[in-house]
């Protein structure tokens, strides 16, 4: 009540003009604080709809966002960083770019190491030596032979030993398919107990070549034939022995003669010679034309040629040969005389054709 009346002499002792006055300053101010509101709050809400300054669009998008795989295959990778130089040349393995870019040029090009061919290291092959330890080539190439036909001979054979002469047999049996040969001598004769050679090897244009001799009396000791090595080895406790192109063994020597002279029978004028090997050791036989005879023997009468060779040394021993050309040069009869004065004498009896 004392408010009411202490504010109504107030308001009531303005002039008309002085109320006016104060009532065009109130709406002024009213209107200011209202527009200032409005203008604050338009502040307040703008940032959610307004956009940022173009400057700064490619800027926030660079920071915020993983750079997205390029559409285009050509396009190419973001270059490297001044301080990182690629080295020169570049290693394989720092040729791949290590960020998920899998259609890069780098990367394109790597398949094309394996289009290159893996087979330039083949031609080389043959030219390695297979056989560096095989002895040079004789001077003349090995004659051409005619290998005999399979046959079975029958001897009437002869020993003479410690004074006394004593009777005995003999067969060689030789048999081939044109590939593989094999040849086998049995001497049978008292007082030495029986005696069988072997021979097995390869059938070739120059004739025989062995791969293994065996001679069994009470045991049995070989040479082996190691052609891709180039040396003979033995079974008895001995070193190994260069091997000789055209090597023979003790029995097939004899049909290598024969197939020789059926090739050529000149061949006997001038001479032949070809290393061969026994169970104990090798050496080079020569053998020379000793002239042609007419044998009398037990399947009858045939003119046969003559080879000796000759022992070189005082353990050698003497080697005489017939073959008949009658008889596609077949060994018709064979004297071996030891260096102690004994020695078996083999003489054609019979032929069995297989």
């Amino acid at each position: 009540m004392c408010v009411a009346a202490v504010q109504r002499p107030g308001v009531a002792g303005m002039t008309p003009r002085q109320h006016g006055r104060a009532l065009a300053l109130l709406v002024i101010v009213v209107s200011a604080l209202h527009l200032g509101g409005l203008e604050g709050l338009a502040r307040a809400q703008s940032p959610r709809t307004e956009a940022a300054p173009p400057v700064l669009r490619p800027l926030v998008r660079l920071a915020e966002a993983p750079p997205a795989p390029p559409r285009d295959a050509g396009t190419p990778p973001r270059p490297s960083p001044p301080s990182a130089a690629p080295r020169s040349p570049p290693r394989a393995a720092e040729a791949t770019p290590s960020g998920p870019v899998p259609r890069t040029p780098a990367v394109a090009a790597t398949p094309a190491a394996p289009v290159m061919p893996a087979t330039p290291a083949t031609p080389a092959t043959p030219a390695t030596p297979a056989t560096p330890t095989t002895p040079a080539q004789p001077a003349r190439p090995l004659p051409i032979v005619q290998v005999p036909a399979p046959v079975r001979l029958q001897y009437v054979l002869t020993l003479r030993s410690h004074g006394l002469e004593w009777p005995g047999q003999g067969e060689l049996e030789w048999s081939h398919d044109g590939v593989r040969y094999e040849a086998r001598m049995t001497l049978r004769a008292l007082p030495a107990p029986a005696r069988t050679l072997r021979s097995s090897g390869r059938v070739t244009p120059q004739g025989l070549a062995p791969d293994r001799f065996s001679e069994q009396r009470r045991g049995e000791q070989a040479v082996h034939f190691e052609r891709e090595r180039g040396r003979l080895v033995f079974s008895s406790p001995r070193e190994p022995v260069a091997l000789l192109p055209g090597a023979q063994d003790r029995l097939s020597v004899v049909l290598q003669l024969s197939a020789l002279l059926a090739a050529d029978p000149t061949l006997a004028r001038s001479g032949v010679s070809m290393q061969v090997a026994g169970v104990r050791g090798a050496e080079v036989w020569e053998f020379e034309a000793a002239g042609e005879e007419t044998l009398s023997l037990p399947a009858g009468t045939v003119p046969a040629l003559k080879l000796l060779r000759r022992p070189r040394e005082p353990h050698d021993s003497q080697l005489e040969l017939w073959l008949a050309p009658g008889h596609a040069y077949a060994p018709v009869r064979l004297r071996l005389t030891q260096p102690d004065g004994e020695w078996m004498d083999q003489r054609w009896s019979a032929t069995d054709r297989p």
